[in-house]
């Protein structure tokens, strides 16, 4: 704030300048009519005329940004593999797995019709790829690392179908659906441990043969070697002594209120300051 007498910057809670005295409360006028102030600074008034229309968008929310964004980067090849084995091994349990031939006529049957319990395989296999569409969906991470989840769906898989594989029906043989389903479950499974090798590699920040390239490290001090990161430099601490203010004031002789040194008149009252 100015002084409209004679230009001198003044703090902003004066009541009369502190060079030539003249009363600020005067200098700045009454305050507007119906007790309405003047528009704050910093904040624009609308741009349009009063009647017209608002410009488009005037007093709409923002639209948050949807959560929802395919991206199939954030599946790695070894996702793919693990998808595709079971997606095989989903169907193959309907394939023929056990075959009969007697008297020149050859009989065959599925697995879930003689193991209703092979019906687990084609829910666990379903299961395993909804999961995978999730992660080109969102960004999430469950209590489990990711490709433990994919270990442990593939390991129940692979178990569930070489009981099946064993356990043929009595005077039956195998037929090729068997032997699909046992080389998807054990390609389901590779995979997954695939994948979990290569998420030790990123973490560990190694890359090796088909695993993909992790960033190049950063380098690091020998303060930082350690798990906790170190401590970032401080600045040295001042030994100067403060400086007091308040010595350098001058008191009213008036209304006893502390002046800066360079003033003339009291901030307060507008009375001269004497010379100390």
């Amino acid at each position: 704030m100015f002084c409209s007498q004679c230009g001198s910057e003044v703090p902003a809670d004066a009541r009369f300048c502190r060079q030539c005295g003249t009363s600020l409360e005067v200098a700045q006028g009454p305050p507007p009519a119906g007790g309405v102030s003047a528009p704050s600074a910093g904040i624009a008034p609308p741009s349009h005329a009063i009647g017209a229309a608002p410009p488009p968008g005037w007093g709409v929310a923002p639209r948050a940004p949807s959560t929802v964004q395919f991206d199939i980067s954030r599946l790695k090849l070894p996702d793919f593999v693990v998808a595709g084995a079971a997606f095989l091994l989903m169907i193959s349990v309907f394939f023929p797995w056990y075959s009969f031939g007697d008297f020149g006529a050859s009989f065959t049957i599925s697995s879930v019709t003689y193991h209703g319990w092979m019906y687990l395989v084609f829910f666990l296999t379903l299961g395993t790829l909804a999961y995978l569409a999730c992660k080109t969906l969102f960004v999430f991470e469950g209590p489990i690392p990711h490709p433990i989840v994919l270990v442990i769906a593939s390991s129940i898989s692979l178990l569930l179908t070489l009981i099946a594989f064993v356990l043929v029906p009595s005077g039956w043989s195998w037929a090729f659906g068997a032997f699909f389903g046992l080389l998807t479950a054990l390609g389901m499974l590779g995979g997954s441990i695939w994948r979990l090798v290569v998420f030790q590699a990123e973490t560990r920040g190694a890359p090796a043969g088909l695993f993909p390239a992790a960033s190049p490290a950063q380098p690091v001090s020998s303060a930082t070697a350690g798990i906790y990161p170190a401590t970032p430099p401080q600045p040295p601490a001042s030994t100067a002594e403060p400086t007091n203010t308040l010595a350098f004031s001058k008191s009213c002789p008036s209304c006893a209120s502390p002046n800066p040194a360079k003033n003339r008149f009291c901030n307060g009252c507008g009375s001269a300051l004497e010379a100390t």
